[in-house]
């Protein structure tokens, strides 16, 4: 399939791109993770990187767009402007937040200018819909990879924590890479959140002191970057931890996850 060139995409003048620049915002900000300050709040991260850095440089006319790297080489394009007498005026709003753009920086500057790269920028996808895996959907829309989890976690976004501290559950954990799937539960008084939080901690990076999942992860500390987690079922906090145990159980055996059942299943009982 042949590239196209996010110029091409976008059908930007030469005035566009000889005026134009793009904000980059990359993965080693110092001072927080930015892809989480992002889907979080996405006005108060345009305030912070975006406007500041942008808006002050841009000339008559020019077009701006705010890049967030979301991994080396991967951009997703989050907002775009122009500039015009009065201010400036949102631009490709259908856009903002589906496009992923490729393209290598070759300096580490905040802002770039468009002519110096423009030729290198291609497009790499567009989402259906915006990029928010950061933002809570319902218990139903569950499934996070592990370093999701670990953004959620860190970041203590607030909807996310409210919504599972407010639940006891079931949860499930599949492994990307090998196959094989564990069986969880939460009873604790912080709730599903109290009970992942374990995983995303440092003392137990992944496996969360499951036995299962310390013998599958084994000597590589990476490796839980192959975790998927998702709900099975929400329980209500009245629940007892002895009645939260055997909704896990039934689910064990529903989805066969013993280690009796010899389908690489990292559950140990």
């Amino acid at each position: 399939m042949p590239q196209i060139l996010l110029k091409t995409l976008l059908a930007l003048s030469e005035n566009d791109i000889r005026l134009g620049i793009a904000v980059t915002v990359r993965l080693n900000e110092r001072d927080d993770d930015p892809i989480a300050s992002y889907c979080a709040d996405e006005s108060a991260f345009h305030k912070k990187y975006f406007q500041q850095k942008g808006h002050n440089i841009l000339a008559r006319g020019g077009v701006s767009f705010c890049l967030l790297e979301l991994a080396q080489g991967l951009w997703l394009l989050t907002k775009a402007v122009r500039r015009k007498d009065e201010g400036v005026e949102e631009i490709f709003n259908e856009f903002a937040g589906r496009l992923f753009i490729s393209f290598h920086k070759k300096n580490h500057s905040g802002s770039i200018k468009l002519r110096a790269q423009i030729q290198r920028m291609v497009v790499h996808s567009i989402l259906e819909r915006p990029y928010s895996f950061l933002r809570f959907d319902g218990y139903n829309q569950v499934r996070l990879k592990f370093d999701e989890l670990k953004r959620i976690v860190t970041s203590n976004l607030s909807d996310w924590q409210k919504a599972l501290q407010a639940v006891l559950a079931v949860y499930l954990i599949i492994d990307t890479k090998q196959g094989g799937a564990y069986v969880g539960s939460a009873y604790g008084k912080d709730g599903l959140w109290g009970r992942w939080s374990c995983y995303a901690s440092e003392s137990f990076h992944g496996h969360g002191n499951d036995e299962g999942l310390i013998k599958r992860i084994g000597g590589d500390k990476n490796y839980p970057e192959n975790f998927e987690f998702s709900i099975l079922e929400v329980i209500s906090k009245n629940t007892s931890e002895k009645d939260v145990r055997k909704r896990e159980g039934w689910w064990k055996d529903t989805l066969r996850t013993r280690k009796n059942h010899n389908n690489r299943g990292m559950n140990e009982n």
